[in-house]
C-alpha cells in the first residue's frame, strides 16, 4: 500500500503532466501541418495519462475506505473498553445493594437484582473473545445498537475466528455487513421476527460463520441480485454492504452460501479455510 502523502504527490505529477499534455495538445492542433502519425502518438499518450489518473482515483478511493474501516474498527474497541470499565465502575455498588437486601431479608428482590446482574454480566462476557478482541469490539456495538432497534443479537460462538488468515479488519466488514444487513431486512419488513443468530464453527479444517434471522423471507428471483453492486430493495441505501461481503470472501478464497425459506428462515454461511490448511496446501504446491 501506498503511504496517502506518497499517494497525494504522484497524483498531483500525474494530474499536472495531464493538463500540460493537453494544451501543449490544443495549441499544436491550432497551428496546423500535423501529420497522422503524429496525432497518433497523441491520442496513445493522451489514452496512456487517462489510465494513471483513473488507476490513481481507484487507489484513493481504496485507501479512503480502508481509512474508514480502521476508524469504525477504533471506535467498536473503544466502546467495548468503555462497557467493561463501567461495569467495574459499578461492582462495589452492587455489591452494597446486595448486602442491604440480604440483610434487610428482601429475598425476592434480592433475587430479582441478582437475575439482573447476571444478565448483565453475561450480555458482556458473551462477546469478550480474548484472543479476538477487534471482534468482541464490533460484537459489543452491534448488540448495543440492535438493542435499540429493539432487537436481539444471539451469539453462539464456538471459533474465536483467529484460525483464518483473513485480516481482521476484512473479517469485521464481512460479519458487519452482515448483520446490518439482516437487521435492516427485519426493519423493512416492520419486524416479522426480532432476532438475529451469530455462529461461528469449526469443522475439520473449515470455519463456518453463520448470520442468520427468521424473517423476512427474500424471494427466489431476488436471490442472487441482492449480491450485485448497487442492487438494493430497501430505500436510502447504497446497495454496497453484500457486494463488499461477496468481494472479500472470494479475495480470501472464501465461499458464500444463501439459503431463504420458509423451514429454515434466511441464512447465510461463509466457509474459510483454516490457517494449517493453506500451509499445507502451500507446501504440496
Amino acid at each position: 500500500n501506498i503511504p496517502s502523502n506518497k499517494l497525494t504527490f504522484r497524483s498531483y505529477w500525474i494530474f499536472s503532466a495531464f493538463y500540460t499534455f493537453g494544451i501543449i495538445g490544443a495549441i499544436t492542433l491550432e497551428q496546423g501541418d500535423i501529420g497522422p502519425g503524429y496525432i497518433l502518438v497523441c491520442i496513445v499518450i493522451f489514452q496512456a495519462f487517462s489510465l494513471l489518473v483513473i488507476q490513481e482515483l481507484v487507489k484513493s478511493n481504496r485507501h479512503e475506505t480502508q481509512l474508514a474501516v480502521y476508524k469504525e474498527s477504533i471506535k467498536n474497541m473503544t466502546s467495548l473498553f468503555t462497557t467493561i470499565r463501567s461495569q467495574r465502575h459499578d461492582f462495589a455498588n452492587h455489591i452494597q445493594v446486595l448486602y442491604i437486601l440480604a440483610k434487610q431479608k428482601e429475598h425476592e428482590k434480592l433475587l430479582r437484582y441478582i437475575e439482573q446482574l447476571v444478565g448483565q454480566i453475561t450480555s458482556i462476557n458473551e462477546v469478550l473473545l480474548s484472543d479476538n478482541p477487534e471482534l468482541s469490539a464490533l460484537l459489543q456495538t452491534k448488540i448495543a445498537q440492535f438493542a435499540q432497534e429493539k432487537i436481539r443479537l444471539r451469539l453462539h460462538l464456538t471459533s474465536s475466528l483467529t484460525e483464518l488468515e483473513i485480516p481482521v479488519i476484512e473479517l469485521n466488514q464481512i460479519i458487519g455487513n452482515l448483520l446490518d444487513n439482516a437487521a435492516d431486512a427485519i426493519k423493512a419488513a416492520d419486524y416479522p421476527s426480532d432476532e438475529i443468530l451469530l455462529e461461528t464453527i469449526k469443522i475439520n479444517n473449515k470455519v463456518q460463520i453463520k448470520v442468520k434471522n427468521y424473517r423476512p423471507i427474500i424471494p427466489i428471483y431476488l436471490q442472487k441480485k441482492i449480491f450485485e453492486y448497487g442492487f438494493s430493495t430497501k430505500q436510502n441505501h447504497s446497495g454496497l454492504g453484500l457486494a463488499i461481503v461477496t468481494s472479500l470472501v472470494e479475495k480470501n478464497k472464501g465461499t458464500l452460501c444463501l439459503i431463504s425459506n420458509e423451514k429454515v428462515g434466511t441464512e447465510f454461511t461463509i466457509t474459510f479455510p483454516v490457517k494449517e490448511m493453506k500451509k499445507i496446501e502451500q507446501k504440496t504446491g
